[in-house]
């Protein structure tokens, strides 16, 4: 059985399509570090929909399901 590298099969974008889920607004963000490496797209309130502070960024993965973070890599990241 051949070894399987590791990420094998993920996207390996440079850049992640974003969207705000309030009025559709669309961009393109360089990846971070911190995106999750099976997201495809991402999810977040843009300047002009948003009230008070910036939500949390929602990650999909090619299947369009929510990525779900583990709140202790989240921390590690910062």
């Amino acid at each position: 059985m051949d070894d399987i590298e590791p990420g094998a099969g993920l996207p390996d974008l440079e850049f992640l399509p974003i969207s705000c889920p309030e009025c559709g607004r669309k961009a393109n963000s360089a990846r971070d570090e911190a995106d999750p490496r099976a997201a495809v797209r991402a999810e977040i309130l843009c300047p002009d929909c948003v009230v008070g502070v910036y939500g949390t960024t929602t990650y999909f993965d090619a299947q369009d399901r929510e990525l779900l973070l583990d709140p202790d890599e989240s921390e590690e990241a910062n």
